[in-house]
């Protein structure tokens, strides 16, 4: 029941990233009248800081999840937090972050970051600013 509820849920709304391409693609949807809603994180909380969903991490979490990359890879520098507090949000940090690495390709590398940040997230690492998206969510089922 839950699978056929989320696969509901993608046909009728949509939560996307606010970086340019999706608010692009996102007056494209509005302006041919397409079925759904299609919100960014920055609608749905207000606040331009929340570009991917990086951005609802703490900064001090996204430090200790990313630290065993360092120790794997020793040529990274320190990632601290004002690598991953600019404008252009935590995974343009952690992009600039993770191009030191001198294996593996770029987006592999990203990639993998990615990963040890999201893999056993715990809601102690999430920012109470995400409550806006899952109001959301809750509201529309």
């Amino acid at each position: 029941m839950a699978t056929l509820l989320c696969e509901l849920m993608a046909i009728f709304m949509r939560i996307l990233n606010s970086d340019t391409v999706s608010k692009e693609q996102q007056k494209k949807h509005i302006a041919a009248k397409l079925f759904g809603d299609w919100k960014t994180y920055e609608d749905l909380t207000g606040d331009a800081r929340f570009i991917t969903g990086e951005d609802f991490v703490k900064p001090e979490s996204v430090i200790k999840k990313l630290a065993p990359l360092k120790k794997d890879h020793p040529e990274l520098p320190e990632l601290t937090i004002e690598d991953i507090t600019g404008p252009r949000g935590r995974l343009n940090g952690i992009e600039n972050w993770t191009n030191n690495i001198q294996t593996g390709s770029a987006s592999q590398n990203l990639n993998q970051a990615k990963s040890m940040l999201f893999d056993n997230l715990k809601i102690t690492d999430v920012l109470d600013e995400y409550s806006a998206v899952m109001d959301y969510i809750y509201s529309e089922i």
